[in-house]
């Protein structure tokens, strides 16, 4: 009788050590961990909508520095698309993947414009050059959240994404990539286009300091600053 009680807390033992191991290897959402805490859908959803108003502030803010340059160096068409999606962003409706792409686009083809016209050593009128000195804060006001906000928020919100898509399974892995398809977008890109955007803000500070067009404070202060990132 004594061996058959003995033989009895034994199996115990081994039920609840073997059930014990088994729920550690899985988390609360009943996934497996792979190599820590999973990620999940819901946070790195709310992550993304985060980074899409912080991408959405920061485009407002560039694409009206971005006019004000246009005004400045006579670019009526440039400033005309401009003006249109400068409308667009400040309509309230929350920028997809392809507003994303679109903004890039116009973004870099306005910035090669206005280097390439300063590059040829254009003189500005009295008009102009008050136009220029006006987009200095917006550009640099812009570039500043670009550095501070969206750089970092892309970075853990990509990590989040490849994460919980690791953990997915094979028919939930599709779902998942469209449910973050402006993360996989804008976050291997955010880096290039910080460089390109503070590349070109040095551009812009050589051509008023040739031209005699004074720097206003807060775009001095947020120049200074992205040296800090």
């Amino acid at each position: 009788m004594k061996k058959r009680i003995n033989f009895c807390l034994v199996v115990l033992i081994l039920v609840m050590f073997i059930s014990a191991n088994a729920f550690a290897g899985f988390s609360l959402s009943g996934k497996k961990k792979k190599g820590g805490e999973t990620a999940s859908t819901e946070d790195v959803s709310s992550q993304q909508s985060a980074l899409i108003k912080k991408y959405q502030e920061y485009s407002s803010k560039i694409t009206k520095a971005q006019i004000l340059m246009a005004q400045a160096f006579g670019f009526k068409e440039l400033k005309e698309k401009l003006d249109v999606q400068s409308k667009n962003l400040e309509s309230g409706n929350v920028m997809t993947k392809d507003d994303m792409e679109k903004q890039r686009k116009l973004t870099e083809s306005a910035q090669n414009k206005i280097d390439n016209q300063m590059a040829e050593g254009e003189e500005l009128s009295e008009e102009g050059k008050k136009y220029y000195q006006k987009s200095l804060t917006p550009y640099f006001g812009s570039v500043l959240i670009y550095g501070r906000d969206v750089i970092p928020g892309a970075k853990t919100c990509l990590e989040g994404a490849k994460n919980v898509i690791s953990n997915a399974s094979m028919t939930e892995k599709l779902k998942v990539k469209k449910t973050f398809k402006v993360i996989l977008y804008l976050g291997p890109k955010v880096g290039p286009d910080f460089k390109n955007l503070t590349s070109f803000g040095k551009n812009l500070l050589t051509y008023g300091k040739k031209n005699k067009i004074p720097t206003p404070k807060d775009a001095k202060e947020s120049s200074k600053a992205l040296g800090d990132l």
